[in-house]
């Protein structure tokens, strides 16, 4: 297996660029700058289990049964995967969902990938860690 590039600041600019273009979109609740990072084919598991497509995800963020206050992703190793990258590390999130103010530390895995228009996000899984 390659080695992990080590750390978030060690990460290729047009990944970090993504990752955190994903994450301001999601806290302003910008639909139309979130649509673009997400890939067509994408897969998003909650960390509750539920698995939604683009079109599931970007439907439902639209209802407001995801607003996200804050979402702190560290630290994130990266690997390359094709013409993108695999990503894991921690992420620690405050967010209203489905109503309910919910604070969560979870681990992620995530795949981004490589299209015309830039990187997209195809995969997403987070799993809840136990209180430490």
């Amino acid at each position: 297996m390659a080695e992990p590039l080590q750390n978030v600041t060690a990460l290729p600019s047009d990944l970090l660029a993504a990752m955190q273009a994903r994450r301001q979109a999601l806290l302003q609740m910008d639909l139309e700058r979130i649509a673009p990072l997400l890939d067509e084919s994408l897969r998003y598991t909650h960390s509750n289990g539920a698995c939604e497509d683009k079109a599931g995800y970007l439907a439902a963020l639209r209802r407001g049964d995801y607003r996200y206050h804050a979402i702190d992703e560290q630290p994130v190793q990266a690997w390359p995967l094709g013409d993108g990258f695999w990503t894991t590390g921690e992420v620690r999130m405050q967010a209203i969902v489905h109503g309910r103010e919910r604070h969560m530390h979870n681990r992620f895995l995530g795949v981004w990938r490589r299209t015309p228009t830039g990187l997209c996000l195809a995969a997403y899984c987070a799993t809840p860690l136990a209180a430490r």
